[in-house]
């Protein structure tokens, strides 16, 4: 999974988790299974615009994935919202990146096992045009 109920709790607060969890009957406490599928609908959504790129299951998860994640299941937790509602945009935004993603056109940042790439603590340099001494500035 790429995030969990404690993940959408720690991001969004219990309290709006328990509001969203327990549509029929109010309570006090988050209902772990509501909110387990709506976190399994936003993992097999972001599976369909990975699997043409990675092999799935991911070795590693990046944080990109996992706050998709969660916008995805916080999105499907809510049962009637306008298109001009925050979460609802922000549902948009991210199919937008996945897609983005899927094209290629941005990385998830993975190496060849698929797990996320670890940098060290180093100056890299890289050739491209100089902008000293030119118009360009």
């Amino acid at each position: 999974m790429y995030c969990s109920v404690q993940d959408l709790i720690d991001a969004f607060g219990e309290k709006e988790l328990v509001s969203l969890s327990n549509r029929d009957v109010p309570g006090s406490v988050v209902n772990v299974d509501v909110v387990n599928k709506a976190i399994s609908q936003a993992q097999a959504e972001i599976d369909v615009y990975l699997e043409g790129r990675y092999p799935l299951p991911l070795a590693s998860t990046p944080i990109i994935l996992q706050q998709i994640s969660q916008d995805l299941t916080r999105y499907f937790l809510h049962t009637r919202i306008d298109d001009d509602h925050p979460v609802s945009k922000r549902y948009h935004q991210r199919i937008r990146l996945l897609s983005e993603i899927s094209k290629g056109k941005c990385s998830l940042g993975l190496d060849v096992e698929n797990k996320v790439a670890q940098t060290a603590d180093t100056v890299q340099i890289a050739p491209g045009r100089s902008v000293f001494g030119g118009r360009d500035w």
